[in-house]
């Protein structure tokens, strides 16, 4: 504004340093190749398509995408915070404790092979201690 009141308007471009995406696959590929139309420095939120347990995604992300922002957990979208109710895990059985962390591991419930399978090794591990204790 100058002296008689007049107004100038200047419009200054906002351009982003890094565009914000999405991106999704399997963990090990998205290391070895960034995907098409993705910058590295990119701001991302990465969907992982892993089904198995992931020994620190964010960190070996990072290496490649250094602005990862997020990685959504498989089971946002099942569990929500807050609903249902409340359980005490001091009264799960140690095969409920583990399928429940299967599940939140993988997006998935433990099958009734893998049930048998905790079972039989978690049986074998407590025979052990009780023979080394006695």
């Amino acid at each position: 504004m100058d002296s008689k009141g007049r107004c100038s308007l200047e419009t200054i471009p906002l351009v982003p340093r890094h565009d914000v995406k999405i991106i999704s696959g399997y963990l090990d590929q998205l290391i070895r190749r960034i995907p098409e139309g993705i910058d590295r420095n990119d701001y991302l939120a990465v969907t992982l398509l892993d089904t198995g347990a992931l020994f620190n995604p964010m960190g070996k992300l990072r290496e490649i995408y250094p602005n990862v922002l997020w990685i959504p957990s498989r089971t946002t979208e099942t569990a929500g915070e807050g609903t249902g109710p409340r359980i005490d895990h001091r009264k799960m059985t140690e095969t409920e404790l583990f399928a429940g962390f299967y599940r939140e591991v993988t997006g998935e419930p433990l099958s009734a092979e893998q049930r048998k399978a905790f079972s039989t090794v978690a049986d074998r591990l407590r025979q052990e201690d009780r023979e080394a204790e006695g």
